[in-house]
């Protein structure tokens, strides 16, 4: 399973790499992790049933005692209506955006309540599920060329949540395959 770390944005640490907006430092980098998905298999060839399998026995390996685990869903209607949900703790939480976002963005938002929604929890694991890989690979390579202002957002709340030690990590699943969290998210 790839393993990729994501240097969380820091404003007040010494010897920061400075971007747009935001700097960040890699002292914060073991607290924030990427893993592409949490099963073995290639999605494309791979049949949607082993998918889920794979995915639900990674799943309940990783989601231990303690740890809040999230699913995260954005989308956009035909007619450009936008929204953001995520499943924490077996509620479901929502929130329309604004019209004329992209799904990319729509995404990327659910991502973020999430974040904000962890901040009123207890301190410790965060585990963020989301069927957006195209979310992910933005927020690992820290380029903030579009969407500035929401990844920076991202980033910030990133380092809020690992200065009070929590660690912080996000997964990819596959998208409507059964998975439950994911579903619910979707709805």
């Amino acid at each position: 399973m790839p393993h990729v770390q994501l240097a969380s944005a820091l404003l007040y640490k010494p010897a920061p790499i400075c971007l747009t907006l935001i700097c960040f430092t890699p002292s914060l980098a073991a607290q924030t992790n990427f893993r592409r998905r949490p099963g073995t298999a290639k999605p494309k060839a791979t049949l949607p049933t082993i998918l889920r399998q794979e995915s639900l026995a990674a799943i309940h390996a990783i989601s231990t005692l303690g740890t809040i685990t999230y699913f995260t869903d954005g989308s956009v209607s035909a007619y450009g209506a936008a929204g953001a949900a995520f499943v924490c703790e077996g509620h479901v939480h929502s929130c329309r955006i604004t019209d004329g976002v992209s799904a990319f963005q729509a995404e990327l938002t659910a991502i973020q309540c999430a974040l904000e929604h962890a901040r009123t929890l207890r301190d410790g694991a965060i585990n963020i599920f989301t069927d957006s890989l195209s979310s992910l690979e933005a927020l690992d390579h820290l380029s903030l060329k579009d969407n500035v202002l929401l990844l920076s957002s991202i980033y910030h709340l990133f380092q809020r949540l690992a200065a009070h030690n929590n660690t912080i990590t996000l997964y990819w699943v596959p998208g409507h395959v059964g998975i439950a969290g994911n579903e619910r998210a979707d709805q």
